[in-house]
């Protein structure tokens, strides 16, 4: 979006950098339609960067409502598999003291066999080891009911943490495959986007190049001829003239009995001949020409 706005920025820019320039017919034409082109391709890059930008606002969107989605089902499932990993902690303690506790049992019992047997044993020592025997069977008991209790525990984690092991994958898979169908769409878009600019500057270019092929050399020199030329004849040259001539004698006014505008007019250095004479020899010699070509169609003619 932001190489899309600045191109069009620098196309606008160029587009107004044109400047009125010495070209004629068709030369002219084609800068002419070119600076409007421009302006044309600048519209459509400026398009192409809303579209853009719209787009990553979409993209960003999508994003955050897939991390919003995903962090749920990461979040049931950390919590399924906390509980299993204490429950599994858990039952493995209660495991080694059951071990322990039916390790004892037996020990006891082992010693209350061997003290029956003796000869020598009193029924003090009888009744304490059959006491501690006891003893020994019931904390093995307690001890087997509360690993049996935590191992049903267990499987109740292990099945919960299961359920949502599944769950999660099949989330986290659906996720995935609305990523790659999002993505497949907003690159088919992106693709057209720019599809479409390059048409929309091969149509600007194609109407360049129609007023172009219309360029020949000698025409447009014809036209340059046409618009400049200053006319068919050449100028005047400026001719010496004597004061006697520029000027009536006073005499000649009063024999005439009046000035003579006619005859006034016909020597006059700024009659209207004289006049055109003097200004066309001031502008030759001078160089001013008002940007006119300062030769006649006569004059200025092609190469053979």
């Amino acid at each position: 979006s932001k190489i899309e706005s600045e191109y069009s920025k620098n196309l606008s820019n160029l587009a107004r950098s044109f400047k009125e320039k010495e070209q004629i017919g068709v030369l002219e034409a084609t800068l002419n339609k070119l600076r409007r082109e421009l302006e044309v391709m600048a519209t459509a890059h400026t398009k192409a960067a809303d579209f853009f930008s719209m787009q990553a606002d979409v993209v960003d969107k999508f994003k955050k409502d897939q991390s919003v989605n995903k962090r749920g089902v990461e979040d049931a499932l950390s919590k399924a598999q906390t509980a299993k990993f204490a429950q599994l902690a858990k039952t493995k303690q209660l495991e080694r003291l059951y071990v322990r506790k039916c390790h004892e049992k037996e020990i006891c019992e082992a010693s209350l066999r061997d003290i029956y047997t003796s000869t020598t044993a009193q029924a003090k020592e009888i009744e304490k080891a059959r006491v501690k025997a006891t003893k020994a069977e019931e904390e093995a008991e307690k001890a087997d009911n509360a690993y049996k209790g935590a191992v049903h525990v267990l499987e109740d984690c292990r099945v919960s943490w299961e359920h949502e092991m599944t769950a999660a994958c099949n989330a986290i898979q659906q996720l995935d495959e609305e990523r790659i169908i999002f993505l497949r769409q907003e690159l088919w878009k992106a693709i057209n986007a720019d599809s479409q600019i390059a048409l929309d500057i091969d149509e600007s270019c194609e109407q360049v190049r129609e007023i172009l092929e219309k360029c020949d050399v000698i025409s447009d020199i014809d036209a340059f001829i046409q618009s400049r030329g200053t006319g068919p004849v050449h100028p005047e040259p400026f001719l010496y003239q004597h004061f006697s001539k520029m000027i009536p004698s006073a005499a000649g006014d009063n024999d005439s009995g009046g000035s003579d505008d006619t005859s006034y007019s016909s020597f006059n250095p700024y009659s209207t001949s004289s006049e055109q004479s003097m200004e066309d020899h001031d502008n030759i010699s001078t160089g001013r020409t008002k940007k006119h070509f300062p030769f006649s169609r006569g004059i200025l003619t092609r190469k053979n």
